[in-house]
């Protein structure tokens, strides 16, 4: 049994707010949950559904520099990331607050 003082792996903490989104990713943008960044967030889940996205920590990203995150995979991450794609791909972004 987890620890009541554990986060919640991959869902929205009790007390906590958020945002999500489905986003279409080719060219270099922001991870973001909404159309804007959620002010003052602390965590973002990402999962890319139909094909690989390269990830960075600037929009200088490229898919020959940027980190690999392979179609199916959810990754969860803290601070301000970039995406690109080699093509058009349809990923799921959640912003949280904790």
């Amino acid at each position: 049994m987890a620890s009541p003082h554990q986060r919640p792996r991959f869902g929205l903490p009790a007390g906590g707010s958020g945002q999500y989104r489905a986003d279409s990713i080719e060219t270099v943008e922001e991870l973001k949950g909404g159309a804007t960044a959620l002010a003052g967030r602390e965590r973002l889940i990402v999962q890319p559904t139909d094909g690989d996205i390269y990830i960075g920590r600037d929009n200088s990203v490229l898919t020959t520099t940027g980190i690999k995150i392979a179609s199916g995979t959810i990754i969860e991450l803290s601070g301000t990331w970039y995406a690109i794609a080699a093509s058009a791909v349809d990923v799921r972004i959640h912003a949280f607050i904790d």
